[in-house]
Protein backbone atom coordinates (compact mmCIF):
# COMPACT_ATOMS: atom_id res chain seq x y z
CA UNK A 1 0.00 0.00 0.00
CA UNK A 2 1.18 3.54 -0.72
CA UNK A 3 2.09 5.72 2.23
CA UNK A 4 0.45 9.11 2.42
CA UNK A 5 2.49 12.20 3.23
CA UNK A 6 1.30 12.12 6.84
CA UNK A 7 2.43 8.51 7.23
CA UNK A 8 5.78 8.87 5.50
CA UNK A 9 8.81 8.62 7.79
CA UNK A 10 11.30 11.36 7.01
CA UNK A 11 13.55 10.75 10.01
CA UNK A 12 12.42 13.81 11.92
CA UNK A 13 10.68 13.56 15.26
CA UNK A 14 9.22 16.35 17.31
CA UNK A 15 8.51 16.22 21.00
CA UNK A 16 5.81 18.74 21.83
CA UNK A 17 5.43 17.95 25.54
CA UNK A 18 7.52 20.48 27.45
CA UNK A 19 7.76 20.52 31.24
CA UNK A 20 6.91 24.21 31.63
CA UNK A 21 6.14 24.16 35.35
CA UNK A 22 9.08 22.04 36.37
CA UNK A 23 11.49 23.70 38.82
CA UNK A 24 9.45 26.86 39.35
CA UNK A 25 7.66 27.84 42.49
CA UNK A 26 4.22 29.31 42.15
CA UNK A 27 4.35 32.73 43.83
CA UNK A 28 1.83 35.53 43.72
CA UNK A 29 3.01 38.69 42.04
CA UNK A 30 3.60 41.64 44.36
CA UNK A 31 0.94 44.30 43.80
CA UNK A 32 1.61 47.65 45.47
CA UNK A 33 -1.19 49.26 47.43
CA UNK A 34 -2.61 52.48 46.01
CA UNK A 35 -4.60 54.89 48.14
CA UNK A 36 -7.32 56.44 45.97
CA UNK A 37 -9.03 58.34 48.80
CA UNK A 38 -7.27 61.64 47.99
CA UNK A 39 -8.07 61.57 44.26
CA UNK A 40 -11.00 63.64 43.02
CA UNK A 41 -12.55 63.14 39.61
CA UNK A 42 -14.60 66.33 39.80
CA UNK A 43 -13.48 68.37 36.78
CA UNK A 44 -16.00 71.22 37.09
CA UNK A 45 -13.49 73.44 38.89
CA UNK A 46 -10.75 72.85 36.32
CA UNK A 47 -12.44 72.74 32.93
CA UNK A 48 -13.63 76.01 31.45
CA UNK A 49 -15.51 76.12 28.17
CA UNK A 50 -13.52 77.41 25.23
CA UNK A 51 -15.25 79.57 22.68
CA UNK A 52 -15.12 78.05 19.23
CA UNK A 53 -13.47 80.18 16.57
CA UNK A 54 -15.92 81.60 14.10
CA UNK A 55 -15.53 81.19 10.37
CA UNK A 56 -14.62 84.88 10.10
CA UNK A 57 -11.82 84.39 12.64
CA UNK A 58 -10.45 81.45 10.69
CA UNK A 59 -10.58 83.40 7.43
CA UNK A 60 -8.80 86.34 9.04
CA UNK A 61 -6.01 84.05 10.19
CA UNK A 62 -5.77 82.46 6.75
CA UNK A 63 -5.60 85.88 5.09
CA UNK A 64 -2.97 87.09 7.54
CA UNK A 65 -0.71 84.08 6.99
CA UNK A 66 2.01 84.92 4.46
CA UNK A 67 2.29 82.64 1.46
CA UNK A 68 5.80 81.45 0.76
CA UNK A 69 6.52 82.56 -2.81
CA UNK A 70 9.04 79.78 -3.45
CA UNK A 71 6.61 77.14 -2.23
CA UNK A 72 3.83 78.56 -4.41
CA UNK A 73 6.15 78.68 -7.45
CA UNK A 74 7.13 75.03 -6.94
CA UNK A 75 3.50 74.02 -6.45
CA UNK A 76 2.46 75.69 -9.70
CA UNK A 77 5.48 74.21 -11.51
CA UNK A 78 4.32 70.77 -10.37
CA UNK A 79 0.85 71.54 -11.71
CA UNK A 80 2.37 72.44 -15.10
CA UNK A 81 4.11 69.05 -15.18
CA UNK A 82 0.85 67.38 -14.20
CA UNK A 83 -1.07 69.21 -16.93
CA UNK A 84 1.51 68.04 -19.50
CA UNK A 85 1.16 64.47 -18.24
CA UNK A 86 -2.63 64.68 -18.58
CA UNK A 87 -2.17 66.07 -22.10
CA UNK A 88 0.13 63.17 -23.05
CA UNK A 89 -2.41 60.67 -21.68
CA UNK A 90 -5.17 62.28 -23.71
CA UNK A 91 -7.06 63.60 -20.68
CA UNK A 92 -7.87 67.07 -22.01
CA UNK A 93 -10.48 67.81 -19.34
CA UNK A 94 -8.06 67.05 -16.50
CA UNK A 95 -5.34 69.09 -18.19
CA UNK A 96 -7.67 72.08 -18.65
CA UNK A 97 -8.73 71.99 -14.99
CA UNK A 98 -5.12 72.07 -13.85
CA UNK A 99 -4.28 74.80 -16.36
CA UNK A 100 -7.15 76.93 -15.03
CA UNK A 101 -5.61 76.68 -11.55
CA UNK A 102 -2.24 77.71 -12.98
CA UNK A 103 -3.84 80.79 -14.56
CA UNK A 104 -5.05 81.82 -11.08
CA UNK A 105 -1.96 81.01 -9.01
CA UNK A 106 1.02 81.16 -11.37
CA UNK A 107 3.45 83.94 -12.12
CA UNK A 108 3.64 85.51 -15.60
CA UNK A 109 6.03 82.88 -16.99
CA UNK A 110 3.92 80.01 -15.64
CA UNK A 111 0.76 81.58 -17.07
CA UNK A 112 2.45 81.80 -20.49
CA UNK A 113 3.35 78.10 -20.27
CA UNK A 114 -0.24 77.29 -19.34
CA UNK A 115 -1.56 79.32 -22.29
CA UNK A 116 0.81 77.48 -24.65
CA UNK A 117 -0.49 74.11 -23.43
CA UNK A 118 -4.09 75.35 -23.75
CA UNK A 119 -3.40 76.31 -27.39
CA UNK A 120 -2.01 72.82 -28.02
CA UNK A 121 -5.19 71.31 -26.59
CA UNK A 122 -7.43 73.40 -28.88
Amino acid sequence: ADKTVAQEDNGMEFMLDFPLDEGKEQTAAHVPEINLADISLDMDDIVQPVAAASVDDKLAVADAAPVDAVELYQEVATKIDLARAYQEMGDEIGAREILDEIMLDGDDEQKQQAQLILKQLA
